[in-house]
């Protein structure tokens, strides 16, 4: 009798099903492997979806593809396909709006300080309860997004840039690498920084290049891109990025504060999200 003979795509959908499941019936069961066009469109919407916030607010591809990827892949895999479509959807954003090299002499250390915090998490994504650390960010986003939509935002004084940017990078750059999440405590400091909103959706994507950009070069040296996991993630570009093309349409026709509640509202949506995957 021949060995049963799976595609790329259906072997990953197989794994993730394996992996959620207990070993004492994985076979007992029998489910079948997510068909290859199923799994494929699956992640093509997932990427669809994270694109259109991410043009219309900024931010957010890497956690809504991530959020919907883990529910039918284990989320080692989910972050290794996610890290290549955000370093080239945040270097396309990076790059538009005018102001690349005033923000990059402002905000090195920030960047530098996210690309080096990312070794940190990426030994915490596998050795800590990813439940514990995804439910954590969820409160801590709620109460941080709730507070700013009742009162006046936070403020980050230009003065405390040289130290408290490095800072926030390195920090945020061990919560990336723990959970692929890039907003906590980053949104923190971009939004408490009051910049214009396109010179804040340039500054965003400029530094998610260093968090999404250090995860994939971690995810390779973890050998996560073996099988089918490369062209997978090479292929998530184009619905990405015409999620993007959809957001940015959107997000031009909004004024600059109807702007920053949107921004806030879908932040407290991800967090309630987020401790919805937590808990359970």
């Amino acid at each position: 009798m021949h060995a049963e003979r799976l595609t790329p795509a259906a072997q990953l959908g197989r794994n993730a099903l394996r992996e959620q499941e207990p070993s004492s019936i994985r076979r007992s069961k029998g489910k079948p492997a997510i068909p290859d066009t199923e799994i494929l469109l699956l992640i093509a919407a997932a990427f669809l979806m994270g694109g259109v916030v991410k043009g219309t607010v900024g931010i957010g591809l890497p956690t809504v593809s991530l959020a919907l990827m883990i529910s039918f892949m284990p989320l080692r895999d989910a972050v290794a396909v996610m890290a290549i479509p955000a370093v080239a959807a945040n270097f396309f954003q990076g790059v538009q709006g005018g102001a690349f090299w005033s923000l990059l002499r402002q905000h090195w250390a920030l960047f530098a300080g996210a690309f080096a915090g990312i070794w940190i998490g990426t030994m915490a994504l596998y050795g800590i309860d990813q439940h514990f650390l995804i439910g954590t960010l969820g409160v801590l986003l709620c109460c941080y997004t709730g507070w700013s939509l009742a009162t006046v935002p936070i403020r980050v004084p230009h003065s405390t840039i040289p130290w408290l940017g490095p800072l926030t990078g390195v920090s945020t750059g061990i919560v990336t690498g723990a959970t692929g999440n890039l907003a906590l405590p980053l949104t923190f400091y971009l939004t408490g920084l009051q910049l214009p909103k396109n010179r804040l959706v340039q500054l965003t994507g400029m530094v998610a290049v260093a968090l999404t950009g250090g995860l994939a070069l971690a995810a390779t040296g973890k050998a996560q891109y073996g099988g089918p996991l490369l062209p997978i993630s090479l292929a998530a570009i184009v619905p990405s990025f015409a999620g993007m093309w959809a957001g940015q349409h959107l997000r031009h026709r909004l004024s600059e504060e109807r702007f920053r509640r949107w921004m806030l509202v879908f932040l407290f949506l991800l967090g309630l999200n987020l401790i919805r995957k937590g808990v359970f």
